[in-house]
């Protein structure tokens, strides 16, 4: 018998789909260890079965009536050790999308920190004339090394007509910001309201920061409002 090879068609096989590769998918079970590199047009977790054992980087994906929002876990774990690995993700633009009104949380005190804060009524006179002096408004934080912002408002009074009052930030005890500001006083007992921000890296450890003043003696930081003095690290 002579068969026609262009038109016979070989016995076909049947094969259970759980068995099958046609190329999009393939079923298994237990651990498939793979030594080399994968090279994939795409990787995705469908479900949660943890190592036993080693060190690694985990992709997880909860689907069940526990977590019925469905979560996706990513994340750098020692089995072994019980512990979180570091995890580094690097790129040339590193973009966070949510989506549908949702937000990225991140732990308190992650990017900035509320590191110390003055806050109070208080009232304080320039004992001398001309020579840069520290005030009562201090506060002695610990810093990490990171970025500081600093920011302040205080109420002065000059108490002669035509003398200035210059206002900046001590360090431990001496002037580290230069002046940040000055009030000219049109008229005896002038007041005004000293503010602003400052920015600085200071050294890690624990430091004396006070605000303070320049200017004719009797100059005053004003005893009728609340001043305020507040110190953020920048941690991102």
């Amino acid at each position: 018998m002579t068969f026609n090879q262009q038109t016979f068609l070989p016995p076909v096989l049947a094969v259970p789909s759980a068995q099958r590769g046609s190329g999009r998918q393939q079923l298994g079970s237990g651990l498939v260890t793979h030594r080399g590199i994968i090279d994939a047009n795409s990787l995705r977790a469908t479900g949660v079965l943890y190592p036993q054992s080693g060190a690694g980087l985990e992709l997880i994906f909860f689907q069940t009536p526990t977590y019925p929002a469905k979560k996706g876990t990513l994340q750098a774990y020692d089995r072994d050790a019980s512990a979180y690995c570091d995890l580094d993700i690097s790129a040339w633009n590193i973009n966070l999308n949510p989506q549908s009104g949702g937000k990225v949380s991140m732990p308190a005190g992650t990017c900035q920190q509320l590191i110390g804060s003055y806050v109070q009524s208080i009232g304080w006179t320039l004992p001398q004339s001309s020579v840069w002096t520290e005030s009562p408004i201090q506060v002695t934080p610990t810093f990490t090394g990171a970025q500081v912002r600093l920011e302040f408002n205080v109420m002065l009074g000059c108490p002669t007509k035509g003398q200035r009052v210059f206002w900046g930030i001590f360090v431990d005890g001496a002037l580290a910001s230069g002046v940040l500001g000055a009030e000219d006083a049109p008229e005896a007992n002038y007041g005004i309201m000293s503010n602003g921000t400052w920015y600085w890296s200071p050294a890690a450890g624990t430091h004396r920061i006070g605000y303070g003043l320049y200017g004719p003696a009797g100059s005053q930081i004003v005893n009728s409002i609340v001043h305020g003095m507040y110190l953020t690290e920048q941690r991102a």
